[in-house]
Order: structure tokens, then sequence, then C-alpha cells
């Protein structure tokens, strides 16, 4: 708007320069103060009669013309105000067309920052799936390690093979219990109760599962020594 402002400004200095300006040249070009003549008597004859009109009366009379001085007078400064006002007129046109695209660039900007942050958001969704599954998998690999190993150990026990200690065969001997119920990774030696679990926080249970596994490893350890390992 500040160049509306300025453009405003200047026309109000200008307006008086260009008609003087049409002035001298109707005054000095016969041709132009012929033209500028029939067009401010024209302009006279229209405003009279519309006046007469609105004072009520269908038959005018007669309109008396003005003189070449006035008539020049007033021709020039209806061109002159015209020239000015097709001026503003196109300046504020053109003000409007640059905001509007000013704004149409903001709005596209706008959207392909948009765009942008859904490819992100996409990416980092697929990420959190890949991250998942992968997490997925290493538990149940993790899982599926640890039965084996018990079922070595049971296989053992039950052929005399090796010799453990009482509390390893309890372990084992929940572990397959657990599997029975579905609740492995929660069956552990002292552990709380099932129905304790589940209404316990998520970071309490995974630090019960955490001690659960460093357990089965000490366990393990013990074992190996026990049975002359490395």
């Amino acid at each position: 708007m500040a160049s509306v402002k300025i453009a405003s400004l200047l026309l109000k200095t200008l307006s008086k320069p260009i008609a003087n300006r049409l002035k001298r040249g109707a005054k000095e070009h016969e041709r132009f103060r012929e033209m500028t003549i029939e067009f401010a008597q024209f302009l006279h004859r229209s405003e009279m009669t519309m006046r007469v009109k609105l004072l009520g009366e269908t038959h005018p009379k007669h309109i008396r013309p003005l003189n070449d001085a006035r008539a020049i007078d007033a021709g020039a400064n209806f061109i002159s105000e015209s020239f000015l006002f097709a001026f503003a007129a196109a300046i504020i046109m053109g003000e409007t067309w640059r905001s509007r695209r000013a704004e149409g660039k903001r709005r596209d900007a706008v959207q392909d920052q948009l765009d942008s942050y859904g490819v992100e958001i996409a990416g980092l969704k697929e990420a959190l799936v890949e991250e998942r599954s992968e997490r997925e998998a290493g538990v149940s690999r993790e899982r599926d390690l640890e039965k084996i190993v018990e079922e070595i150990v049971a296989i053992g026990l039950r052929g005399g093979f090796i010799d453990v200690s009482p509390q390893w065969e309890s372990h084992v001997r929940i572990g397959q219990q657990a599997r029975a119920f579905g609740t492995y990774d929660r069956a552990v030696t002292d552990e709380p109760d099932h129905e304790e679990l589940e209404s316990a926080p998520r970071s309490v249970v995974v630090e019960e599962l955490n001690r659960s596994k460093e357990q089965l490893a000490e366990r393990e350890g013990s074992l190996l020594e026990s049975n002359g390992g490395p």
C-alpha cells in the first residue's frame, strides 16, 4: 500500500502542471484548441441538460455555450483529470496484480513446504515400521534361542548327561510351564504374579524381564563352570 500512497501524492503534485501544459497546448495549437473547445462545449451541454431534467423540466431552454477561454479551461482541466485518473487506475491495478502474485508465490511456497513435510513423515513412518519389525524379529530369535538352550538342558537332565544345581532345574521347569501358559517372558524365579505384571507400568515389566535374562545368563555360566567348560 505504500506505493499507492506515493502514487496519490505524485498525482496531486502533477495535476496542476499537466493542466497548465494542456491549456498552453490548446492556445498554441489550432487543431488541439478546436478539439478542446468542442469537447468542453459537449460536456457543458450534457451537464446543463442533466441539471434541467433533474429540476423537472421536460423541455430545456436554449443552453448558452461557453466562451472560448472558459471552454479551453474546462476542456484542459477535464483532459488532465482524465489522464491522472487513468494513471491512478493503472497504478492501483498494478499494485493489485503484484499483491496477488506475491500471495500466489507465498501460497505455493507453503504448499511445497507441506509436501516436503509429508514426504519426511512418510519416510519416518517407514523407518519406524522397519525398526519395529527388526525389533520383533530380534525378540523372536532371542526367544527361540532361549527355548533351544532350555530344551538342550532338559534333554541332558533326563538322560543324565549333565549335573546341574536345583536352582537351574527349577528355572527350566518354570520356563517350560511359562511357555505352556504363554507367559514365558515373565516366568522367572521369585517373580510377581501375572496379574501384578499386567497392572504394573511398562518400565517395571521391562526391568523384570531384563533381570530374568541376566539370571538366565548367570545360570548358564554356572552350568558351564560346573561341567568343566571354558
